[in-house]
């Protein structure tokens, strides 16, 4: 059987404020005399009297342990003369309340950023993907102007070349003619100076055209590279931000 506070004392719970003073004194005094000077757990039954006392000698902390010993849960006026009201009850489960609360508001603040930052990331990924998209294609915009403008040249020159050869074939060919026809009549000096003329002008046309070209080609060739720096100073900084 279980060792009780009233074991302690050597008394039952029956007894009254009174006799368990005088079941309390009596022990005292007896563990206190010579005579139990020799007891080798003297002390341990000191402290253990002094501590039944402790809580059997107060009225209020004996109600208390009573009904414990009776296997009940200590009733409001137990608590009440133990100094434990209501109104700490009811603290306590205030505390219990808040502190749930402290626990669903610091998850849902949590969840919280954790879905911004899953949504920033997201964000970031995709201005950088169209970001990168047009950095492409603008550097492949200006690989085509640069293939482009470097074809106007070639085409250029090798007409020239051709209206060179050509002329030089009409050249032989009048000569040749002239010749031939140098026994009827001259050849008037007026036609020849037009044809001459024309000739340049269409050449100076010609070449006037083709710097143009070339111009719009070279504009062109530096928008692009504004934009794809652009484009590149605008990767960079999302970069950053992430």
């Amino acid at each position: 059987m279980k060792r009780t506070l009233y074991d302690a004392l050597q008394a039952r719970a029956d007894f009254t404020d009174a006799q368990l003073k005088r079941c309390y004194e009596r022990l005292i005094e007896y563990l206190d005399s010579p005579a139990a000077a020799e007891q080798p757990d003297r002390e341990a039954q000191q402290f253990a009297v002094r501590e039944a006392w402790s809580v059997l000698g107060n009225p209020v902390t004996r109600a208390a342990y009573d009904e414990r010993l009776r296997g009940a849960p200590p009733s409001r006026e137990a608590l009440a003369l133990a100094g434990v009201g209501a109104g700490d009850e009811t603290a306590g489960r205030m505390r219990w309340l808040l502190l749930g609360l402290v626990v669903l508001l610091a998850f849902g603040l949590w969840q919280g950023v954790r879905s911004f930052l899953h949504q920033s990331d997201r964000w970031a990924q995709g201005v950088s993907s169209e970001i990168e998209a047009k950095r492409r294609e603008a550097a492949s915009r200006i690989q085509v102007q640069e293939r482009v403008g470097d074809a106007p040249q070639a085409d250029s020159a090798d007409a020239r070349r051709q209206r060179e050869y050509e002329a030089a074939m009409k050249a032989a060919d009048t000569n040749e003619q002239a010749r031939e026809a140098a026994a009827d009549e001259d050849e008037p000096i007026s036609a020849r100076d037009t044809a001459l003329a024309e000739r340049e002008a269409r050449e100076q046309e010609a070449k006037r055209a083709e710097a143009q070209r070339a111009y719009e080609a070279r504009r062109r060739l530096e928008r692009d590279k504004a934009e794809l720096e652009r484009l590149q100073e605008e990767n960079n900084t999302v970069m950053r931000l992430r």
